[in-house]
């Protein structure tokens, strides 16, 4: 009879995280050192007096990257990332993830937020650094990543620690890339030393512009998202490009949304606009941002138009540009547009090499 293979839950129920770190630990180093599996229980055994079966070795490096005690870290390419900054000497900083997986971008720009936010706090004198997160599943996965650094020992941070969603949510039948919904990865309240807390973006996903008016001086809770909207310090936003008709959520929900005089608003931004993709889910071309007349657009906390400003002011803007999660597409093109635009609406980048690659 055939044995049975063994699964994920099986390994989970043979270890103890709590009983068996030290067993994990050694595993762990010398297969990070390069031991074969025949090294690692030699090693074991004369260091911890322990036999181990043959196949153990195997299913505890299995245990422990299911408890995130082992990751893979894709190499960065410093030639790219020079060769962008030296192109663009405006850019504060860039790094470029030697990768095909959206999940590794957004690791390391999780990484380089947290950077950002040590380095506001500093500027801040530790007091309060707040965060505008927009949406889609590019920020979804560096909001997780982001969550899993505050939860570690993590210093230099901010005695509080404000989120605010920038954009409300696009996808009626996918709701997870509504930065509303991002908040659910991050720690809540008091936190040891850090407190954080969320202020969320309402309203409906793409309504008229007379409707956005009425919310926008009306609806107490927008106003209110407004206005500590102009306090934030560091903005993380993606990109998409127009080119994959299917892959921008902006895009296909315009088109399926007319609005009240049934014009088609995405004909009219390509055609008589040039919209070639978006940004922070605002059309752009390829001389800038897009001042977005058409009957019906997006709620959103801050237009575009005012992003070069806000860095003048010392605000900081990450973006964050991987393989398209749907296709696994290059998003060069929306970088190529955005690093040609004559004002500037980013200070730091985080793309894979392949996006980088101009």
């Amino acid at each position: 009879m055939a044995r049975r293979a063994r699964t994920r839950a099986d390994v989970k129920r043979r270890f103890d995280i709590r009983e068996d770190i030290d067993l994990v630990e050694q595993v762990c180093k010398r297969f990070c050192r390069g031991d074969s599996p025949s090294e690692i229980r030699q090693g074991i055994k004369k260091e911890l007096k322990r036999d181990l079966p043959r196949e153990q070795p195997y299913q505890i490096l299995s245990f422990a990257a299911m408890n995130g005690l082992l990751r893979y870290v894709p190499p960065v390419d410093h030639y790219l990332a020079q060769k962008l900054i030296e192109e663009h000497y405006w850019l504060e900083g860039v790094e470029v993830v030697h990768t095909t997986d959206i999940n590794d971008v957004a690791a390391r720009a999780a990484e380089v937020l947290l950077r950002l936010v040590q380095q506001m706090a500093r500027l801040r004198h530790n007091a309060e650094v707040r965060v505008g997160l927009a949406g889609g599943g590019t920020i979804l996965r560096t909001v997780k990543r982001f969550g899993e650094l505050l939860d570690g020992p993590v210093e230099a941070l901010p005695e509080k620690l404000i989120f605010h969603a920038m954009v409300t949510g696009l996808q009626l039948h996918d709701p997870r890339t509504d930065p509303n919904t991002f908040f659910n990865y991050l720690p809540f309240g008091q936190q040891g030393r850090l407190t954080t807390k969320f202020v969320a973006m309402h309203g409906p996903a793409l309504p008229t512009t007379d409707m956005i008016n009425v919310l926008e001086n009306e609806h107490m809770p927008t106003r209110r998202a407004k206005a500590e909207g102009e306090l934030i310090d560091i903005i993380v936003t993606s990109g998409t490009s127009w080119k994959d008709h299917d892959q921008s959520q902006l895009r296909k929900l315009m088109r399926e949304n007319p609005g009240p005089d049934d014009k088609d608003p995405v004909s009219e931004l390509e055609e008589k606009e040039g919209c070639v993709a978006d940004l922070l889910w605002q059309p752009v071309s390829l001389k800038g941002p897009i001042d977005n007349n058409t009957s019906v657009r997006p709620m959103i906390l801050r237009p575009l138009s005012k992003i070069p400003e806000s860095i003048r002011n010392g605000a900081k803007v990450l973006l964050v540009l991987g393989p398209c999660v749907a296709c696994g597409r290059a998003r060069d093109d929306v970088l190529r547009t955005v690093l040609g635009w004559s004002e500037h609406y980013i200070t730091h980048l985080v793309a894979d090499s392949r996006t980088a690659t101009l």
